[in-house]
């Protein structure tokens, strides 16, 4: 199991490495975020990449791992919070759940959305992507990623 959550992260890594471009590109429009586990669900990998695109900004989530027992079809909350991963703000500033349903790829799950906030902003504005699981499967924290 632990060699397929690091070939899945491997395989996640090299697919957005090459998204990213050549060395002389631009990387401002483009950054990769990792998640870690929260403390229900050690051991498991999740990234996010997030694309520029003008006012708003797009976020590609691949998720290696969720607790035991979770809901079929899984069900992924995302949102973005102010501040930090150490120190959560009181409310999201943004909630992307209008699509919370993870597709199955391979050994892991892929959700694809957009946040009214462009990348410029959300890498100014010291927030934090945290993904939770769904009210049915108890809203326990699955990943948070500091936006730096």
């Amino acid at each position: 199991m632990k060699t397929t959550h690091a070939l899945l992260a491997l395989l996640i890594g090299a697919l957005l490495a090459g998204c990213a471009g050549s060395d002389t590109a631009d990387d401002s429009r483009f950054r990769n975020v990792r998640l870690n586990p929260g403390p229900q669900n050690l051991g498991s990998i999740a990234q996010v990449g997030l694309t520029d695109q003008g006012p708003i900004t797009g976020l590609n989530l691949f998720v290696g791992g969720v607790p035991s027992g979770s809901g079929s079809p899984l069900q992924i909350y995302s949102f973005i919070y102010p501040g930090t991963c150490a120190q959560l703000g009181a409310q999201p500033a943004f909630s992307l759940n209008e699509n919370v349903r993870a597709n199955r790829v391979n050994n892991g799950w892929y959700l694809s959305k957009t946040a009214p906030i462009s990348l410029a902003e959300l890498r100014a504005g010291h927030y934090a992507i945290v993904l939770r699981s769904s009210p049915a499967d108890r809203n326990i924290e699955l990943f948070c990623g500091d936006i730096d």
